[in-house]
Order: structure tokens, then sequence, then C-alpha cells
């Protein structure tokens, strides 16, 4: 029985045998959490863009929405960006979280009414 090792060659084989590992993506880590407000009562979308310090958008980052304690995992799309809609009742109000990042981190946190 042969074994063979990574980039080495088998004594008197002729062949080799090399693997490489893909390279490993780094992860932007975001330096900047927006979320801009849009629409009328009761059915305002917030827009979310995550961004590096160098204000660059972060494409498929994971955040968190968290409306009324119940929480939502996002993803923003290729261009950095995330739609949230909203749909809350005339006369209600809820309060919403947006967490990109876990510990102390980014977190916007608002109230928004109907």
């Amino acid at each position: 029985m042969t074994t063979e090792t990574r980039g080495q060659r088998e004594p008197g084989s002729g062949l080799s045998l090399a693997i490489e590992e893909p390279p490993k993506k780094e992860i932007p880590k975001p330096g900047k959490l927006t979320v801009r407000i849009v629409g009328p009562l009761g059915s305002q979308k917030l827009f979310i863009s995550v961004s590096e310090e160098s204000g660059k958008n972060i494409p498929n980052f994971k955040g968190l929405v968290i409306e009324d304690g119940v929480s939502s995992e996002f993803t923003t799309d290729n261009f950095g960006m995330f739609v949230f809609p909203t749909n809350i009742p005339s006369g209600d109000k809820r309060a919403i979280r947006v967490r990109v990042s876990d510990g102390p981190g980014l977190e916007w946190a608002g109230v928004l009414g109907g």
C-alpha cells in the first residue's frame, strides 16, 4: 500500500499530486449602516445598506431586522442593499431594530407608526 502526500512524488512512480486549496474569500468588515425610510404611514419601506469604512457597499452581507421582538435575517443584494417592507395598522406603532454584526456593532433603532 502506498500513500501520497500533497505536492510530493512517490519514489519511482513518476507521478505527482498537487492539491491547491481554494482561496479564502475575505468578508469585508462593515463600517456604516444606513437606513432610509420611504413611503406613507403604515406601509413604509426600510432601505438598508451596509458599507465598508471606505463607503463601498458590501454585497451578500447578512444582517438582522427585529420588528417588535420578531427576528428576520436578511442578506444584501449584489449592490449591498436590502428593502424591508412594513405593514403597520393605523394607530399602531412598531419598534424596529436593524443589526449588522454580533455584539457591540452597527445597529439602527426606531419606532414607526401606522
